[in-house]
């Protein structure tokens, strides 16, 4: 798997485990690849295209995308009140905003502050062009959006059976052992298993990664068990304290 999908895919399966709602990441995500799908200019342009004269060059070189933007004058946005906007309706769930703001056209997806990005030195058709791609190629980023999130639920899905696993491996090995409490602990790539030795103040923290526990575990299993009986047999029970 690509590097950069896989940095993406990981982002989405921490914001499943965590119980967030991954909308603030695809909107993210979604404004990325639609700036870097805006071609750097052939020369520096100072004139800064209006939302009046984008609208009218997409009406003319693209009536199709042009019925799914929407332009209106004297709005308050983003708490600050602009003159002219433009909006692309992708879908119920996503609208690119475009307002023109001193020396920049700010752009922003849903209104959203975490999508802001700022234009500038883009003439009008450049601008126009790219807006019509966009509302064509939307599909497209939301079915990859869709296969990023479907991979992070499997490999979720797999590491927490992994887990559960891993657990069945501890509870099997120290179903017979006294004076002892443990818990597993899902975590990232690995599960946590901590071990507290009662009445002491000892305890130990051992790690079953997924891909080799099946491995690895029932020997560091097999060493805990003889260090769980070692110190049941010994009268010290507190260590690493100060003399007073």
């Amino acid at each position: 798997m690509d590097m950069n999908i896989q940095k993406m895919v990981n982002a989405i399966k921490k914001d499943m485990q965590l119980g967030k709602d991954p909308v603030m990441l695809k909107e993210q995500w979604l404004m990325q690849k639609m700036m870097m799908d805006l071609e750097e200019p052939e020369k520096v342009n100072p004139e800064i295209a209006s939302p009046a004269d984008i609208y009218a060059r997409l009406k003319q070189d693209n009536p199709v995308e042009a019925k799914l933007v929407e332009y209106k004058k004297n709005l308050r946005l983003l708490h600050a009140r602009t003159d002219e906007t433009l909006t692309i309706v992708f879908s119920p769930a996503d609208s690119l905003i475009i307002v023109r703001t001193g020396s920049a056209l700010q752009m922003s997806l849903n209104g959203m502050t975490h999508t802001v990005h700022m234009i500038r030195y883009r003439g009008i058709a450049d601008i126009a062009h790219w807006m019509a791609r966009q509302i064509r190629r939307y599909d497209a980023y939301m079915q990859q959006w869709e296969e990023y999130c479907t991979a992070a639920a499997k490999k979720l899905k797999t590491q927490h059976m992994a887990a559960l696993a891993i657990k069945a491996y501890v509870d099997d090995a120290l179903r017979e052992c006294e004076n002892v409490t443990y818990c597993v602990v899902q975590q990232s790539r690995r599960a946590k298993i901590s071990v507290k030795f009662e009445k002491s103040n000892l305890g130990v923290n051992l790690y079953a990664f997924y891909g080799s526990y099946k491995k690895r575990l029932p020997d560091m299993l097999t060493e805990l068990k003889l260090l769980i009986d070692t110190h049941n047999k010994i009268n010290i029970k507190t260590f690493f304290t100060k003399a007073v």
